[in-house]
């Protein structure tokens, strides 16, 4: 998660209790606006009382997306989230011979590894304290709207989890078989149907089945290679994708290849793996993306980019498509992504942040500042390429 008012928080915590946070992390300015808010309380008869009003009054002052967990001494094991829920957290059990275990955990996939029993999630704006008798206390969710990362569904967390109910493999086949209707109505009849490794994978699938054309695993990944679009700069962008993926000749080689990607950031991997395609004998190359075009900046967790450097924040389909070096590049629709995580289809408001402009938390406008600031200061900050058709195609950097 991320802290948006981190600044204000910290001004409070030294102004009223004379508390000065030591770093800039997140989870240390929460946990210190708990405690000073706990503190006030009568610390040798600590209620369960007293640890959720703590909680609320954090809720209250700490703005942004948020899953914590702590240990309060010699009382018990706490969690909560955010008000809106923006980001997954889940409480699971497991039944010992000395009594109950329990876990928190940001995805569900990991208690299938402990051996533990899934039991729910933790809602947002709700708490939950195990004492050190095992029982388990709530404070009750409050009734605001949810907005939970659509992100964490089409990219971000592992394809064997499910989030707030939902496979998030199944949510990503789905996805491929949404936009097999663009695929189709664009006239283009690839040959086979490929992933980028590994996000990419499970949309291709969904894409394949809904299209009726083979679906290969034709770019091998190196594992030991981190994600592309977090580096930094472009160069080391273009560095790891270059060592990262390989693609298998004999399958592409003068074949009409649509590749599935989760998503389209700056635009440098993509054209990095579209030159890759082509490098192997593609015939041609048909991008999608199973995410629609990116617009703004996350700023509740995930580094992605400043608007500067998103390249579907500045220039349109077809700019884009010339930019990567494709010969078509098709998006998600925002209103099928949309639909698919709507309130009716059971998952509960979602935040498209990325994809609208619009936060759940309210006006960011002096984050956002506060952000390119602080890039500019710490690294270079990758302006996006021009990709005007009257100017010749960007240079490799």
């Amino acid at each position: 998660g991320n802290v948006i008012n981190f600044r204000d928080v910290a001004k409070r915590l030294h102004d009223h209790y004379h508390v000065l946070p030591k770093t800039t992390n997140d989870l240390e300015l929460i946990m210190y606006t708990f405690a000073s808010e706990l503190r006030v309380k009568d610390l040798d008869r600590i209620s369960v009382v007293d640890i959720f009003d703590a909680v609320e009054t954090t809720q209250e002052l700490v703005k942004g997306a948020y899953a914590t967990v702590t240990i309060i001494a010699g009382h018990g094991l706490l969690a909560f989230t955010d008000p809106l829920g923006i980001r997954p957290l889940v409480l699971g059990r497991r039944d010992t011979p000395d009594g109950p275990v329990y876990a928190f955990a940001s995805e569900s996939t990991c208690f299938d590894y402990l051996d533990f029993e899934f039991v729910e999630n933790v809602g947002p704006g709700q708490a939950i304290f195990i004492d050190n008798d095992f029982k388990v206390h709530y404070k009750n969710q409050p009734a605001l709207p949810k907005a939970f990362c659509v992100f964490e569904q089409i990219y971000f967390a592992r394809e064997d989890s499910t989030i707030h109910g939902r496979l998030v493999a199944r949510e990503r086949v789905r996805l491929g078989k949404i936009i097999a209707r663009k695929v189709v109505d664009a006239g283009l009849k690839p040959d086979m149907v490929i992933d980028v490794p590994s996000s990419g994978y499970f949309s291709a699938s969904g894409l394949a089945e809904a299209i009726g054309v083979p679906y290969r695993r034709a770019m091998v990944k190196n594992n030991h290679m981190g994600r592309s679009f977090i580096v930094p700069t472009q160069a080391g962008r273009e560095d790891v994708v270059k060592k990262k993926l390989n693609p298998i000749r004999a399958f592409v080689e003068g074949k009409k290849v649509a590749v599935v990607d989760d998503s389209i950031v700056r635009g440098t991997t993509s054209r990095r793996i579209v030159r890759l395609l082509r490098d192997a004998g593609a015939a041609e190359v048909y991008f999608i993306s199973s995410a629609p075009p990116i617009v703004s900046p996350c700023i509740y967790g995930i580094d992605m980019a400043m608007s500067t450097e998103l390249i579907a924040a500045n220039y349109s389909e077809q700019e884009i498509c010339q930019f990567i070096e494709a010969d078509k590049v098709i998006y998600q629709d925002l209103s099928d992504l949309q639909d698919l995580f709507a309130e009716e289809r059971g998952h509960g408001g979602s935040c498209f942040a990325c994809f609208t402009g619009k936060y759940p938390t309210g006006d960011v406008t002096r984050y956002l500042r506060h952000i390119q600031e602080e890039r500019q200061s710490h690294r270079i900050v990758d302006k996006v390429p021009s990709v005007s058709a009257k100017a010749p195609l960007p240079t490799e950097h």
